[in-house]
């Protein structure tokens, strides 16, 4: 058994044993040939993960109850989508040119104009990682694959980080997934960085993809500070932080200086 169904299964598993009533209603597997079938209109390949995943629930086509975010519970509305709703996203993401260094982006969780997402057309020999996708439409990386994703979610529901309270609302606590998240992603902080080098390389001399570049990557950074409370410039190869350092120290300022500044700044 793969590791992602392995991980699947254990949030079944444990909904099931503790919460029967919301196991019950968790949408069936799709068979493979339906899943190829929704995707073929894609003209690029997808990562093997996205027909696992399904083959095991299909998903929510719409808004249902409080507990659908049961696969990523630290985000409180982020619901499993149905890869047709996934296709309906994605042609959004395509006429507004949101992309994650210039490959597209296929919708895997979301609620309103928020998402996590799998890479399109991802050709490494690694596994795609998670992208989130904010209501401004800001890329920044969350996860260093679908399979960590879904181990932290096991994870937490097994050690109780989180739990559906009363009223049916999945809650989750922040320094407990903190914990479990960071065990799980330990490579992301060097990833945020490698992908801030590409994102630049593509944009060129390009200003608006130059500022989507610095405005991600403060993002970023920002977002890690919050979970590895430790991380400074030290835990970066230097040769990668470097092109920051160099951006903040120009005579001649920039409007991307300010961005470096505090980028630095909040690496201590």
């Amino acid at each position: 058994m793969s590791e992602l169904l392995n991980a699947l299964n254990c949030i079944r598993a444990y909904l099931e044993s503790n919460y029967p009533d919301v196991a019950e209603k968790l949408p069936p597997g799709l068979p493979l040939e339906k899943i190829e079938e929704i995707f073929k209109i894609l003209p690029y390949e997808l990562p093997q993960e996205v027909y696992q995943l399904y083959q095991l629930c299909g998903g929510w086509r719409g808004e249902t109850e409080n507990w659908d975010t049961v696969f990523a519970p630290y985000y409180g509305t982020m619901t499993l989508c149905s890869p047709q709703g996934g296709i309906e996203t994605v042609k959004i993401f395509e006429k507004s040119q949101i992309k994650y260094i210039g490959k597209p982006l296929i919708p895997i969780f979301g609620y309103d104009r928020i998402h996590l997402c799998i890479v399109g057309d991802w050709q490494e020999n690694y596994p795609s990682p998670i992208v989130y996708v904010s209501e401004l439409s800001t890329v920044t990386l969350e996860y260093v694959s679908l399979i960590s994703m879904m181990q932290v979610s096991a994870e937490v529901w097994e050690t109780g980080a989180a739990y559906i309270d009363e009223s049916g609302l999945v809650e989750c606590n922040e320094q407990k997934f903190f914990a479990i998240y960071r065990q799980n992603n330990s490579e992301l902080p060097q990833m945020v960085l490698a992908r801030f080098h590409k994102e630049l390389k593509l944009a060129g001399s390009n200003c608006r993809k130059l500022y989507q570049a610095w405005n991600s990557f403060y993002d970023e950074i920002d977002c890690l500070t919050k979970c590895w409370s430790e991380l400074s410039i030290y835990h970066f190869q230097a040769e990668l932080i470097e092109l920051v350092v160099r951006e903040m120290n120009k005579k001649e300022k920039s409007r991307y200086s300010s961005y470096a500044k505090q980028i630095l700044e909040n690496l201590k």
